[in-house]
């Protein structure tokens, strides 16, 4: 994964001709996990009733390579952290025992989208808006502050390695701050459990951005 982010960022700066500018970014990220069913036992009236994750939040940050690939388009390698995850609901059985108390699940993950962007040119600034692919990797895991396992083992609670498709949408001033929204999701499975847990994440952000060639 890193071997295709440093392709990219080469293949970006090599274009002929091609504008080339560098931006970081800081903001949080609000990420759930889909692909799973949960379910617990009500009262009133009895019956088994689903329940769904929540989201969770964390800061995320890091830094852009663009360049121009023609009128009003060009490419963006990113690279940057965010807190991923979700928080389980509470489940109990018909008996009122506890199956499963809350838990927050957070992933540590490095992410790397490679996106098209559509970006013309205003007189106020230059507005955003694309998409494409994102590999990303997770670091480390922990449910409740406690360590969980992360790799390629049958027994690992996460993969390393997710693989996704992102878009995002923004607007960048002439004097180089910008603000964005990023919205990424798996293609594959997370889990080595599950194969339909998926990542989901939207990203909210800003930075600033120089032109350096």
């Amino acid at each position: 994964m890193r071997r295709l982010f440093f392709t990219a960022c080469f293949l970006t700066a090599q274009l002929v001709n091609a504008q080339v500018k560098i931006g970081l970014q800081a903001g949080f990220a609000t990420a759930n996990q889909t692909g799973l069913n949960f379910y617990t036992y009500t009262f009133s009236p009895p019956r088994q009733q689903r329940v769904y994750s929540e989201g969770i939040n964390g800061f995320s940050g890091g830094f852009f390579v663009e360049s121009n690939l023609g009128k009003n388009i060009s490419l963006r390698v990113k690279a940057f952290y965010a807190q991923e995850g979700m928080v389980t609901p509470t489940m109990v059985d018909p008996s009122g025992n506890l199956i499963l108390g809350q838990e927050k699940i957070k992933l540590h993950c490095i992410n790397l989208p490679l996106q098209v962007l559509y970006n013309p040119k205003l007189a106020a600034g230059t507005p955003w808006v694309g998409v494409g692919p994102y590999a990303g990797a997770v670091l480390s895991a922990n449910a409740n502050g406690n360590t969980i396992k992360v790799g390629g083992d049958k027994d690992d609670a996460y993969k390393f390695f997710d693989i996704g498709i992102s878009g995002t949408a923004g607007f960048t001033f002439r004097n180089g701050v910008f603000a964005g929204i990023d919205y990424q999701h798996s293609l594959v499975s997370i889990s080595q459990q599950n194969s339909k847990l998926r990542n989901a994440m939207w990203g909210f952000f800003a930075g600033y951005a120089i032109t350096i060639y």
